[in-house]
């Protein structure tokens, strides 16, 4: 009877030998599977990590060349800041020297729109005049050539300006000065030869005082520019018109050294 139940106890006991070896050996499979499913994902997330860190490397020197871009770009802008400032400060300058240009040339403008008001009447007064002289007993009553002087009596005493003259040309002078001697107006017009250009002697007494070269002429006046290098003293109104047409000869060694 005992041999029978310890034959029962020991197939029991290699029964359950064997459900644990089988268990056992279920096991290990999972835990083999597991693991090559785990070694898998490592490799994988290795992989991944190897692609970040080239892709962090890449952006880094990216943000190393976007740096100095930035910085390059920086200095620029401070450059065109400075030239903008400086830009603004010539565009200010040069509009307060158009502005001030503006109001020379305003009031020469009317300076020369009362000089020539001015000159009208002495033109309308010297025609009265020379009326009357030509009208008074013992004025010459023969014809006078254009371009020719009125023959003077003998007993006449003879004028400053008659004196100064040359033979070959009316007495014609200086009616006004402009500022700083820069223009004068001669009652020296076109209908006495006055040409744009032209250049013309200013005399007082024996000394010539200026060269000046005609910038607008008109019939009975003209406006003449002063060539600063032959300004010899300060102009006056009375100043000659001497002999205009051997004034270009005369000046020619000062045009010379101004050129």
């Amino acid at each position: 009877m005992k041999l029978p139940l310890y034959a029962w106890l020991l197939a029991a006991a290699a029964a359950l030998l064997a459900v644990g070896f089988f268990v056992l050996q279920s096991d290990n499979t999972a835990l083999r599977e597991n693991s090559v499913a785990q070694l898998q994902q490592i490799a994988a997330l290795r992989q991944e990590l190897d692609r970040s860190r080239e892709h962090a490397d890449v952006a880094g020197r990216r943000a190393v060349e976007l740096d100095s871009q930035l910085a390059l770009a920086k200095t620029r802008l401070k450059s065109n800041d400075t030239g903008t400032v400086q830009l603004a400060r010539e565009l200010h300058t040069l509009r307060s020297q158009l502005a001030e240009r503006e109001q020379r040339e305003s009031a020469l403008s009317s300076e020369l729109a009362a000089v020539k008001q001015q000159l009208a009447a002495a033109i309308s007064a010297r025609a009265e005049t020379e009326a009357a002289g030509n009208t008074a007993p013992g004025a010459a009553s023969a014809s006078v050539a254009p371009g020719q002087i009125a023959p003077i009596p003998a007993d006449a005493p003879a004028p400053a300006a008659a004196i100064a003259a040359t033979p070959a040309d009316p007495a014609h002078t200086v009616v006004r000065v402009g500022p700083r001697d820069a223009f004068v107006v001669l009652d020296y017009g076109t209908d006495h030869g006055a040409s744009v250009g032209r250049l013309v002697l200013l005399r007082r007494g024996a000394n010539t005082v200026a060269c000046v070269r005609i910038s607008d002429a008109r019939p009975a006046f003209s406006v003449a520019q002063v060539l600063p290098e032959s300004l010899k003293g300060q102009l006056q109104p009375g100043d000659l018109v001497s002999n205009p047409a051997a004034a270009p000869d005369f000046f020619f060694p000062i045009i010379k050294d101004r050129g």
